[in-house]
């Protein structure tokens, strides 16, 4: 159950009404940080808005006061989110999301369920109602990988089939999680209209959503080719279409690896998704 409208932090005025009638939601506009943090506190479910509207990174910084008055909140913009970590990292922010060419509202719809729902496992959030899911296994160990993602690809159809880009995000995303649940994790994939969707879950939990975002920082940067860690999910980054990491502390991290179906579906920057959830029917 929502607790009150999205707050949309844009200077568009049309922005909002739109927002709110494609999602179904209660969207307010607002067009300056000042209107944000006034309209906030007469309650909110969510806050999202743009970097800057009338000074350097007060979108940011707004944004972030919604985190400390324990309102969710997100970036949502035009620019490219790769040089705002070290801010977003400053103000607590965990989703750096992009305007997209078409717009991509199921970003914002899923930010808007693990927010308010909190987190279940499976791949279905990230697929639509008409999905195909084409199987699940089990990664018991490093010596399984290898064959694990020539099976999965060899299921598959048109360019992910022999896809190198998908090869290289599985092999990483199922070491990783192997790695950090001492051994085991699960496997998820399926297919809709408009992408293909893999998903990598451990039991761990163990991944903290900011020291990825500053390793990830680091190498976007070109200083981390020799740290031991975060190189894994700063290539997924590079070859997926989108990837979402997920992280319920001590529970599970999840990661979902999107392929589109068509190459370039949606044109614009890549976000940054990297959150901290609570499980479904938690506090």
């Amino acid at each position: 159950m929502s607790a009150g409208p999205v707050l949309l932090l844009d200077p568009d005025p049309h922005l909002a009404p739109w927002l709110g009638a494609a999602l179904s939601r209660e969207v307010v506009g607002c067009r300056s940080a000042a209107e944000l943090l006034e309209r906030a506190k007469d309650g909110a479910s969510f806050a999202l808005g743009e970097v800057e509207i009338s000074g350097r990174l007060d979108g940011v910084r707004a944004l972030g006061e919604m985190r400390r008055w324990g309102i969710p909140a997100a970036l949502w913009t035009s620019m490219s989110v790769d040089g705002l970590l070290p801010p977003a990292l400053q103000e607590g922010l965990e989703l750096l999301l992009t305007k997209t060419r078409p717009w991509l509202l199921e970003e914002i719809a899923l930010a808007l369920e693990l927010s308010e729902e909190g987190w279940r496992p499976g791949i279905g959030k990230y697929l639509s109602p008409s999905a195909e899911i084409l199987g699940t296994e089990s990664v018991e160990g490093i010596g399984r990988i290898g064959t694990l993602c020539r099976t999965i690809q060899s299921g598959l159809e048109g360019v992910h089939r022999e896809g190198r880009r998908l090869r290289l995000v599985l092999d990483e995303l199922m070491s990783n999680a192997v790695h950090h649940a001492h051994g085991e994790a699960v496997v998820e994939w399926g297919r809709d209209a408009s992408r293909h969707v893999f998903l990598v879950r451990d039991g761990s939990g163990a991944l903290v959503p900011a020291e990825a975002m500053r390793l990830m920082d680091r190498h976007l940067r070109a200083e981390g080719l020799l740290d031991p860690r975060g190189r894994g999910l700063h290539l997924s980054r590079i070859y997926a279409d989108r990837l979402y990491v997920t992280v319920v502390p001590g529970q599970s991290t999840e990661i979902a690896a999107v392929f589109w179906n068509a190459p370039g579906a949606h044109e614009g920057f890549k976000p940054v998704w990297l959150l901290e959830a609570r499980s479904a029917g938690r506090n």
